[in-house]
């Protein structure tokens, strides 16, 4: 692609985003980029090129480049910041690619440099001093760490508590499976620029709350949620917090529920909670998982919501069904998440994205109408992870793996609409 890569020497030299806001005249000429190169305005492009741009690449060679840049990556569908460095780095979501930007802009806000290169999320992962623990609860038998982002300034400011979703999730919402998504890391980064606190913990038994752990076999629902509510009696005790809100994610959601009945909040959130017990949803997940004997598996679920553990492990049941979390299990599927949301006397949100592939918006419609009163909604668009994603489930996935794709917009107005409310 001959023209391709026209400007002033661009060094990329760092792997870490660094915490920054976008600045506004780099913001405004992303929107004009946009608009320019979807439309084919290669003359109106030109014109936003500082001299020493244009002493490098005249108006056919600009406009060759756009023909070039249309031919392989197609339209642009999204932007976001990534960082500066210098000058502004940007993921670019195109209908045929994924691909970084950098460019520089002058006094004058004229492009001096324009480059593209290859797409690779590991190569934005967060500085790991970011997630140094500002916050330690005593909990029952151990320590739980997190992490608090609170305004700066005297007056008391509302605080989000995030309570992850299932498996060995941090407070940034990754995990060692394979998941670099760093949603509640930039949910509480949004919510910060609102004057909203948030606190985000690594779970017992993850990250520096290693040591807060039991034999698998020894773990029970009840103590996730113990957790919780032992975490939101000591952020009671901090001077600079007026209110505190429940957001629970996932499992989280039902965990933020058995919270909210213990410790009396101001509000609750659920994030793509489900509305059912949850043998009922993993029975629907095992139909569309391909797996090999679905009939005994479900059969096995069964015994289980019942209250009985399971000696045969049917095929394609090994991981699910192992005997050391079986009485895990037992313990959660006791708790029909529309019945215990019914118990809240405090005001309810609830939130589900439309491209969910885990949890659907039946359940998001099955707790709001069992909670009378409470606000239901819908975001377009955002899957599991909290992302843009579509439905296709190989494009949905592969957002679980991509630290840089920002959260939905609309899912922080949302919140901060409920809390400021």
């Amino acid at each position: 692609m001959k023209k391709l890569f026209v400007c002033i020497a661009l060094l990329i030299c760092s792997n870490h985003i660094i915490a920054q806001e976008e600045p506004e005249n780099y913001n405004m000429m992303m929107a004009r980029f946009k608009y320019v190169y979807n439309n084919s305005l290669s003359d109106s492009l030109y014109k936003l090129y500082a001299p020493e741009m244009k002493a490098a690449v005249n108006e056919e060679q600009n406009k060759s480049m756009i023909t070039d840049l249309h031919n392989k990556f197609g339209e642009l569908k999204t932007y976001s910041f990534i960082k500066m460095q210098g000058f502004g780095i940007y993921r670019m979501e195109f209908s045929k690619t994924i691909t970084v930007m950098s460019f520089t802009l002058n006094s004058k806000n004229k492009i001096t440099g324009l480059y593209f290169r290859p797409y690779d999320p590991s190569q934005f992962l967060p500085d790991s001093t970011e997630r140094k623990s500002n916050f330690v609860c005593n909990a029952s038998n151990g320590k739980l760490y997190g992490t608090i982002s609170c305004p700066e300034g005297k007056k008391k400011v509302p605080i989000v508590v995030i309570i992850a979703g299932s498996g060995p999730t941090d407070r940034d919402g990754n995990n060692n499976l394979g998941i670099k998504t760093y949603c509640y890391k930039m949910l509480a980064d949004s919510l910060l620029k609102y004057h909203i606190a948030c606190l985000r913990y690594d779970k017992r038994g993850i990250g520096e709350s290693v040591s807060l752990s039991k034999p698998e076999d020894s773990l029970r629902f009840e103590d996730m949620a113990n957790d919780a509510a032992d975490i939101i009696a000591q952020v009671k005790k901090d001077g600079r917090f007026s209110d505190i809100y429940i957001v629970g994610h996932s499992e989280g959601s039902l965990l933020g529920m058995l919270t909210a009945e213990k410790e009396q909040v101001a509000g609750y959130i659920s994030l793509a909670g489900i509305g059912r017990p949850a043998a009922t949803v993993i029975k629907e997940q095992i139909m569309t998982s391909g797996a090999k004997d679905q009939t005994a598996i479900n059969s096995s679920l069964d015994s289980l919501q019942k209250g009985y553990e399971v000696h045969y492990i049917p095929q394609g049941g090994e991981s699910l069904l192992r005997k050391s979390v079986q009485p895990y299990m037992i313990s959660w599927f006791r708790f029909d998440p529309s019945i215990e949301i019914k118990k809240l006397k405090i005001p309810v949100l609830i939130i589900q994205g439309n491209t969910d592939i885990q949890v659907s918006i039946v359940d998001a419609n099955k707790l709001h109408d069992a909670k009378k009163g409470s606000k239901l909604v819908v975001i377009n668009g955002m899957n599991h992870v909290l992302k843009d994603a579509p439905l296709d489930k190989k494009k949905n996935i592969l957002t679980y793996s991509d630290p840089v794709l920002p959260i939905k917009t609309e899912l922080v107005s949302a919140i901060r609409n409920f809390v400021n409310e």
